[in-house]
């Protein structure tokens, strides 16, 4: 059920640590852009294309050959050639077992007895293989040696077990390689830092759906009931007719010939995000040109999971807004700009008291966030302090463009001597379920594996676990310090 694709050649790109940094005395140190750590690697080279050959893409073969022909000549090839990224290059298959020994041929490919694999271990093109005693037994990972890695799938194997959002992959793999462990799998790489998009294709279809557990004339009923309900009013469906026929009762893959077209699931994971999305946009652009998909309103959908771009944030000037009476016995200095933090230097008597204006700007990354990430900003003071300088509420918009922050300078109850305040501009991300409900991957996700043909069996569970991860995480993006003197 699945196709897998690997990239090599340059290694990888550094990014900021992630949320917040400590120095051996507490303090936060900003980043300066929330983003999420991503480790150092050796560097890849080279491409490694896996087709998953079971056989619940023989349909696509039957459907219409030359859109899988496409699908790996002209839209994964060609992407690759044009970035420079397959040199070399090997193609293996994958059914219960990695196969790179013999390569497939593009003419292999849009024929349907190539594909004859009774399920596809996706894991096995996922799962960093267990450290072994000694380094001359120690298995190579799928993926580390290449720059980028390419999944195409049809859906995650079939489970009765409830999607485990928490197992690790040791755990939510022994069952097979069903949501909960393709979750997993791609959390831990998240983790290690690569990032994941998905891909969506409509390809045409005409062969066995496999249901991957048995079925009753009941449910084959609620079937034919939703592809009905398909042809007559799903808009994005429309330009396609889908027909569900000739069920098999009697065995346990609960399969059904199915006409029309079926989802295809494209998952890219690259430690170098630059590369990663390069190859998305020119698979995309690829796709849309050479028109290989089914023909409906939408053969074509993306998205970006991990790890999405944080925010930079600078403080860039403080000034005093009162003047007169206790204000001018307040004097703040020129604030000095270092390392992506502010310090501003404040005299005052015992009689001063006035109001300091601090501003900044907020830049987003080289994209803008997902609709589907909740951004929120504040100002967090670092720890707690004393009298002599609060903050006056103030807000801070989760978009580009300038802030402030007005602080109370206050010194009529402070001893004479030197005080720091430290105040951080603190940024949070988490996944929007509101926003999340509106995304392809939630709309076109099915509940069981027999009902709804035209989506993916357990999508929203996996893309809501593995996007999550992708956009969780907090920091200080900068900080601004007073160091005040009571004279």
């Amino acid at each position: 059920m699945l196709a897998a694709l690997a990239v090599g050649a340059c290694g990888p790109k550094s990014a900021p640590d992630a949320g917040r940094r400590t120095t051996t005395n507490n303090q936060t140190v900003p980043n300066n852009s929330v983003q999420t750590a991503r480790p150092t690697v050796p560097r890849g080279n080279g491409a490694r294309v896996v087709v998953d050959v079971s056989e619940s893409h023989q349909g696509f073969a039957r459907g219409r050959a030359l859109a899988l022909e496409g699908l790996h000549g002209q839209v994964i090839e060609a992407s690759l050639a044009s970035l420079g990224l397959n040199v070399p290059f090997e193609r293996c298959s994958l059914d219960e077992q990695l196969r790179c020994q013999q390569a497939l041929t593009i003419q292999q490919l849009r024929d349907p007895n190539t594909y004859r694999g009774r399920a596809a271990a996706l894991d096995v093109a996922l799962r960093r293989p267990p450290r072994a005693a000694r380094a001359d037994q120690q298995q190579a990972d799928p993926l580390d040696p290449f720059r980028v890695t390419v999944l195409v799938t049809d859906g995650a194997q079939s489970s009765a077990t409830p999607f485990n959002a928490s197992a690790n992959g040791d755990v939510a793999c022994t069952g097979g390689a069903d949501p909960s462990c393709i979750a997993a799998l791609l959390r831990q790489r998240i983790d290690e830092g690569y990032g994941v998009w998905v891909l969506r294709l409509r390809l045409p279809f005409n062969g066995k759906f496999f249901s991957e557990r048995r079925i009753d004339r009941e449910m084959f009923a609620r079937t034919s009931a939703h592809v009905a309900e398909v042809n007559r009013n799903e808009r994005s469906w429309s330009g396609v007719t889908l027909a569900a026929r000739r069920p098999n009762f009697t065995g346990d893959s609960g399969s059904y010939e199915l006409t029309g077209a079926r989802p295809l699931l494209v998952f890219v994971l690259s430690r170098d995000v630059e590369s990663g999305r390069l190859l998305v946009n020119e698979m995309l652009r690829r796709v849309n040109t050479e028109r290989i998909g089914a023909g409906t309103q939408s053969d074509v959908a993306s998205s970006e999971w991990a790890p999405f771009e944080g925010y930079d944030a600078r403080l860039t000037a403080a000034q005093r807004l009162d003047s007169g009476g206790a204000a001018d016995e307040v004097r703040v200095d020129r604030a000095r700009a270092q390392s992506g933090s502010l310090t501003v230097p404040v005299t005052c008597s015992l009689r001063g008291r006035a109001r300091v204006r601090v501003q900044g700007s907020v830049v987003q990354g080289a994209m803008a966030p997902p609709a589907f990430a909740d951004v929120r900003f504040e100002w967090r003071r670092e720890s707690a302090a004393a009298r002599g300088v609060s903050l006056a509420p103030s807000v801070i918009r989760a978009a580009p463009g300038p802030f402030e922050g007005v602080f109370d300078v206050d010194c009529t109850g402070l001893p004479a001597g030197r005080f720091r305040y430290t105040w951080n501009v603190w940024g949070q991300w988490q996944l929007s379920e509101q926003a999340a409900q509106r995304e392809w991957w939630m709309v076109e996700s099915s509940p069981n594996s027999f009902e709804m043909p035209e989506r993916v069996f357990g999508l929203a569970d996996m893309a809501r676990n593995v996007a999550g991860a992708g956009v969780a995480r907090a920091g200080a993006l900068t900080r601004v310090t007073f160091e005040l003197t009571r004279e």
